[in-house]
């Protein structure tokens, strides 16, 4: 990766030097020409100034002293003077007369060539007879008194000028050098505000891809960038917006989902849950949490592990299902429910399939399977928050349909808290399953067809006889008085045994109904009781059935009067009785302890208990009905209190056609004291002897409504 910053400074450098370069060059060679014309310039005016002076002398007797004049010249001018005869140096300036013979031949020098074809030359050369570069200039010249026609030669130092024009020459490269800095210089300024400037734009778009879309673009004075940074703000302003809408309508959609009643749960492609609201996280609470499980985990089901890979291969294009998925019963519990299955189809997309399961804790719920198509799936930020929909486009630094860590304004996390937490393994949300627990319908529904089945039964035969007996006496107008009568009192009795069955199922309906709760007003217990034990005295004179009452010390005064005879007493004279109040209503009481009373007396053996516990363990008073019958067997404990529900014992259909019981009243009793906030069982003898025992608990009244 290259910097474009190091390729603008290069470049820049490349082309100052190319336009400095050519400059200094044509400089520093217009220069040394100049310095070379002026120096030959010189040179021939010192030859000509020369010449003139060597003319003004007297005549020279011999070239002895020429020469000695030449040496005096250079003396006094630093000008070398040289007079050359036939070729041959006659007199030189820097070489002593008498070596002059040993030189070498002059005759073929440029310049004395030149200067022997009449022309003044100028020369510049290294001197192979000093050992020195020298600027000559030549003429052949006649004015020399006393010396014959020659060429008159003078020598000038090349060093002054070539030291000259290297003083020029650096001078000139230390002006090109600055020259050349200065404009990098200048050049890497410019430059540096530029990118300083990109830089800017560079944090502010990695912001905006961080998240933070309320950051945007400086603004700049460059016609050239206007136009971008105006796009990228653009495109900020516009993605917070739809940032912001899509946060408004995930938590919109995130309220509605944690408000659902029904258990909703998206699969990504491999079955694992990668999103599950409240509702469906309380179907499971020992699985908790069950985000990022799979789905055989939570839900170990064949039925619902065929359904879901049925959607994802349909989804594929691997199978096609000729049967419209919200018709398929996946298990036995389709056929025997199938209302359950079109409440869970119901407003779900025509791409969903319906089952009813029964789970691993004996729940039973209700499953629709929908496969969510491409457009409606993302990759999910946040387990839970996760929903179905799709951004368009991928945000910067995300992937596509990946949501910001922050928003602006707020910190990472700073989603709707189902959106917070961090990408669970398996990807996006591919299948969604709605689940409704349908078990307490289930069970509501097997109670009615059960009630619906004992009912028929129950009135099957007394409709029976009543029938029977009214056609007889119809079809027999000869029927003697007698027989008349008698089949009369039948048709009455069964008559009163339906009266009694429809006041039950009445008094058990009340007690059932959701909305006929009774008053949670204060009632005297023990008075209750009483008050219900004396509306048996008739059937124990009767039966000689012995009736008990135990009421403990200074609760409520004792009812011997009532009672059967020989009837024991808690209670102590000159202690001044207080009623002992519970949480309910007078009719509530007498409802229970009539039930419980009755079937004691039918099937007590003789002998009743029923005892008063001011405050047990629990803080509740309870109140004890003991018999000394047959019992109960272990068996049938929990389901005594079932309606219709009665024990096999020997002569049990006579006893029952005898006593008229339709099987409702301990269910009654069930339905009231649960209502009163209570507890009722049915136990075996604390003392290990014969009967059962029936213990009823009852929250004591506040203590705001206990008297004084």
């Amino acid at each position: 990766m290259y910097s474009i910053k190091k390729r603008l400074l290069l470049g820049m450098a490349c082309i100052l030097l190319l336009a400095l370069l050519p400059a200094g060059l044509y400089a520093i060679h217009t220069l040394r020409a100049e310095a070379e014309n002026d120096a030959r310039a010189t040179a021939l005016n010192v030859l000509r100034g020369v010449e003139w002076a060597l003319a003004q002398h007297a005549p020279f007797k011999e070239y002895r002293e020429l020469n000695e004049w030449a040496n005096g010249y250079e003396v006094a001018t630093g000008v070398r003077v040289s007079y050359i005869v036939d070729g041959a140096l006659a007199a030189d300036s820097q070489l002593d007369y008498a070596k002059l013979p040993e030189t070498a031949d002059h005759s073929t020098r440029p310049e004395v060539l030149a200067a022997q074809r009449g022309e003044t030359s100028v020369d510049a050369r290294f001197s192979t007879t000093v050992g020195k570069r020298y600027i000559y200039a030549a003429l052949f010249t006649n004015k020399i008194p006393g010396a014959k026609a020659g060429v008159l030669r003078i020598a000038m130092p090349d060093f002054e000028v070539s030291g000259r024009l290297s003083g020029l020459e650096r001078d000139l490269a230390l002006i090109f050098a600055l020259a050349f800095l200065a404009g990098c210089a200048l050049v890497g300024i410019l430059l540096l505000a530029v990118f300083r400037y990109l830089a800017g734009l560079t944090r502010s778009a990695t912001e905006i891809g961080q998240g933070n879309y309320a950051r945007r673009m400086p603004d700049t004075r460059c016609r050239e960038l206007q136009p971008f940074v105006v796009a990228l703000n653009g495109m900020a302003a516009n993605i917070e917006q739809q940032i912001s809408l899509i946060r408004a309508e995930k938590s919109q959609l995130e309220t509605v989902l944690n408000a659902m009643h029904e258990g909703v749960l998206l699969l990504d492609a491999h079955e694992r849950i990668v999103r599950a609201n409240p509702a469906a996280a309380g179907l499971f609470p020992g699985m908790s949490p069950i985000d990022g499980k799979l789905l055989m985990e939570v839900i170990m089901n064949n039925a619902l592990r065929e359904a879901v890979a049925e959607s994802g291969a349909a989804k594929n294009g691997q199978t096609q299902n000729e049967t419209p998925p919200c018709e398929n019963m996946a298990d036995e519990h389709a056929q025997a429910a199938p209302k359950a299955n079109a409440d869970a189809c119901a407003g779900l997309p025509a791409n969903s399939q319906s089952l009813v399961i029964s789970a691993a804790n004996g729940k039973t719920y209700a499953v629709a399977v929908v496969s969510l198509p491409e457009d409606l799936s993302f990759d999910l930020p946040g387990i839970p928050g996760g929903m179905p929909g799709k951004l368009p486009g991928a945000l910067p630094g995300k992937r596509p349909g990946e949501l910001p860590d922050a928003l602006p304004g707020k910190r990472p996390g700073g989603m709707p808290p189902a959106l917070s937490k961090g990408r669970l393994q398996g990807g996006p949300a591919r299948t969604m399953l709605v689940i409704t627990d349908i078990s307490e319908r289930e069970r509501v529904d097997a109670i009615r067809r059960d009630f619906v089945a004992n009912v028929s039964h129950e009135l099957r035969t007394p409709l029976t006889n009543i029938r029977g007996y009214a056609e007889l006496m119809q079809d027999t107008p000869t029927l003697p008085e007698y027989k008349r009568m008698e089949f009369l009192g039948i048709i009455a009795r069964n008559a009163a045994h339906m009266s009694r069955m429809t006041d039950s199922l009445l008094t058990l309906a009340r007690a059932e109904h959701a909305n006929a709760r009774p008053r949670l007003e204060s009632a005297d217990l023990a008075d209750a009781l009483q008050a219900t034990a004396r509306e048996f005295a008739p059937q124990l004179a009767e039966k000689g059935v012995r009736l008990e009452l135990r009421i403990p010390q200074g609760i409520s005064p004792g009812m011997s009067q009532n009672a059967s005879p020989g009837t024991p007493q808690d209670a102590q004279p000159g202690v001044p009785p207080a009623p002992l109040l519970v949480r309910g209503d007078a009719d509530s009481l007498h409802e229970v302890f009539f039930n419980l009373l009755d079937n004691a007396i039918k099937y007590g053996g003789g002998r009743v208990e029923a005892s008063i516990t001011p405050r047990n363990a629990n803080g509740m008073a309870q109140v004890d009905v003991r018999d000394y019958g047959a019992g109960i067997p272990e068996a049938g404990r929990e389901r005594i209190f079932e309606r219709f529900y009665r024990l096999e014992r020997p002569s049990g259909e006579e006893k029952r056609k005898t006593s008229g019981s339709v099987g409702l009243g301990l269910a009654i009793c069930r339905h009231i004291v649960h209502n009163l906030g209570g507890s009722i069982q049915a136990l075996a003898p604390t003392d290990g002897g014969p009967g059962s025992l029936f213990t009823v608990c009852l929250p004591l009244a506040p203590q705001e409504d206990r008297p004084l």
